[in-house]
C-alpha cells in the first residue's frame, strides 16, 4: 500500500492520519477497512491519470480524498449502504474540498439508483475504483477479501462466491480504465470463485 499512502501524502497531507484517528471500529471491519480504502486510492489515482488523456482536466485531489473516506465508518454488515455512504460524506474532510468530496462519496452507493451514464467522469472514476479494485490482486489476497465480504454480509463462503460471480461479470464499467481491468484479470478470479463455490 506505500504507493496509496504517497499518493495521499502527495494530494491531501495530513489526511491518512485523520481517517484513521476517526475511522472508529469499521477499522476492523473484514472488508469494509482501511486496506480496502487504500486500495480503492490507488485504483482511483491510477483511472484519473488514464482517463485524462480522454477528458482533460479530472479533479484528481477529490477523488483521491472521497477513495480513502468512501467506507468510512461503514457499518460492515449487510444493507444500509444509503446510510453507510451518508455517514461517510460527512467524514472530517479538509474544508476547501468537503461538497465536492462528499458529493462523490454519495455517488459510490449500491445499488446506485440514479443514471450512471450521466455521472462527471471522477464520480464513474470513484464507482469503477470501488468494484474493480477487488479483482486486482493475487489469488491468495483475493481469496481473503471474498472470505471478508462473505463474513459482513453473513453469508457461507461458498454461497457467496457463486453469487458474487455473477455479480461481476454483470456490473457496468464505467470508465475506459475498468474496461481494462476487466479485460485483463475478469476472467481468471471468476475461475477462482467457480471454484471455491463447489
Amino acid at each position: 500500500m506505500k504507493d496509496a499512502v504517497s499518493i495521499l501524502d502527495h494530494y491531501a497531507p495530513g489526511m491518512l492520519d485523520k481517517f484513521c484517528a476517526t475511522n472508529g471500529m469499521s477499522s476492523y471491519n473484514p472488508y469494509h477497512n482501511l486496506t480496502h480504502a487504500l486500495r480503492v486510492v490507488k485504483c482511483a489515482h491510477d483511472a484519473c491519470l488514464f482517463e485524462y488523456a480522454n477528458h482533460g482536466t479530472i479533479d484528481t485531489k477529490s477523488v483521491v480524498i472521497a477513495a480513502l473516506f468512501h467506507d468510512w465508518r461503514h457499518c460492515g454488515k449487510p444493507g444500509g449502504d444509503s446510510l453507510n455512504t451518508a455517514i461517510a460524506s460527512r467524514a472530517p474532510f479538509v474544508a476547501e474540498d468537503k461538497a465536492n468530496v462528499s458529493w462523490l462519496i454519495k455517488m459510490t452507493k449500491y445499488p446506485a439508483g440514479f443514471e450512471l451514464d450521466a455521472l462527471a467522469i471522477e464520480a464513474k472514476i470513484l464507482r469503477d475504483a470501488d468494484v474493480w479494485s477487488s479483482i486486482i490482486m493475487d489469488a491468495d489476497d483475493f481469496y481473503q477479501l471474498q472470505q471478508g465480504l462473505a463474513m459482513e454480509m453473513g453469508v457461507e463462503f461458498k454461497t457467496w462466491c457463486d453469487g458474487n460471480v455473477g455479480f461481476l461479470l454483470n456490473y457496468p464499467t464505467l470508465t475506459e480504465w475498468a474496461l481494462g481491468v476487466v479485460d485483463d484479470h475478469l476472467e481468471g478470479k471468476v475461475e477462482f470463485l467457480t471454484k471455491w463455490s463447489k
